[in-house]
């Protein structure tokens, strides 16, 4: 029963992977990396040359948003059943903001 659960909850998350590389692919304001990962939603933000990612980070975290970043791009794992699509555009939006604002 719990081998179920398991794969059940991995295969909710790379369903939502790849609705989520669809949505990121489409959008101009975002370099869409790691297009072919199965859970990793990897991006880096355009528009800007170089980007401090500790404070952009920082400026979300003020946000109440968490999100990681690795190097010189941004990583979602989206783990959370709860974490849909319109939530994924309002954090996309966020980042987009903070990043042409505060780095």
């Amino acid at each position: 029963v719990r081998e179920a659960v398991v794969s059940t909850q991995s295969t909710g998350v790379y369903d939502r992977a790849a609705d989520f590389h669809k949505i990121l692919a489409g959008d101009e304001r975002f370099n869409h990396i790691y297009a072919d990962s199965p859970s990793h939603i990897c991006f880096r933000v355009r528009g800007k040359v170089e980007i401090d990612y500790e404070r952009a980070v920082e400026g979300l975290r003020r946000r109440g948003l968490y999100i990681e970043y690795y190097i010189d791009f941004f990583r979602l794992v989206p783990v959370n059943e709860s974490f849909g699509e319109e939530q994924l555009r309002d954090v996309l939006d966020e980042i987009y903001d903070v990043v042409m604002k505060e780095c």
